[in-house]
């Protein structure tokens, strides 16, 4: 038996997008990313040192990270600049802050 497509309402993307758009947090939990085994798994939830690093993203304007390695900050980093882009209006000018 083939299943159709659930159908979804204007009203129910629009709340979605705004979700998305005003919470950084909500973005990050939809991502996935590829693994060392090639399979796409979700970013959520954040590793400790993860979850530092992007709320120190989120709240402040200029961050410097001072970190040992593997601990997800260039994910966590990707993670953030791809909320940034897009939800931006000029996704141009995020790109050029960086």
């Amino acid at each position: 038996m083939v299943s159709k497509p659930a159908l979804i309402c204007r009203e129910d993307l629009d709340y979605q997008w705004e979700r998305i758009r005003d919470n950084p947090h909500e973005y990050v939990r939809r991502l996935r990313i590829e693994n060392e085994r090639n399979e796409l798994v979700r970013l959520d939830p954040l590793w400790f040192e993860q979850q530092q690093w992007f709320n120190a993203l989120c709240t402040r304007q200029n961050c410097l990270g001072l970190k040992p390695r593997q601990v997800g900050f260039t994910t966590t980093s990707a993670a953030f600049l791809s909320w940034k882009t897009y939800t931006s209006r000029h996704p141009r000018r995020v790109l050029q802050m960086v």
